[in-house]
């Protein structure tokens, strides 16, 4: 027979376990809203490592082209250093001619310190 303490009990019983449903819920909730922070973070930190890599791969032809160039007005003009970015612009003009250079000479200046 069942009586009204049982009833009281099985009721409570029932209600714990749909709370204890609804926690299960909001932890996999939470725990798919930190995988998707973590996604979102991943993909970001790969797109700025690939973005750096480039860039850095252009600052170093760069470095290397201008280092040519200095080179090779310093050959033509008895070893003098060029005193400004414009002295080497006829040389680096040269070398685009017969090298086939893509880059622009004002680009080079803004990414080359020298």
């Amino acid at each position: 027979m069942i009586t009204p303490g049982h009833m009281a009990a099985l009721r409570v019983s029932h209600a714990t376990r749909r709370g204890s449903h609804r926690d299960v819920t909001r932890r996999i909730r939470y725990i798919l809203l930190g995988c998707a922070i973590v996604l979102v973070l991943a993909i970001g930190a790969g797109v700025w490592r690939i973005h750096s890599v480039v860039e850095n791969a252009q600052d170093a032809y760069a470095v290397e082209w201008v280092a040519g160039t200095i080179i090779e007005y310093m050959d033509t003009h008895d070893g003098a250093w060029p005193a400004s970015w414009d002295d080497f612009r006829e040389t680096y003009a040269s070398r685009v001619k017969r090298d086939g250079l893509v880059s622009n000479f004002d680009g080079l200046r803004s990414s080359v310190e020298v």
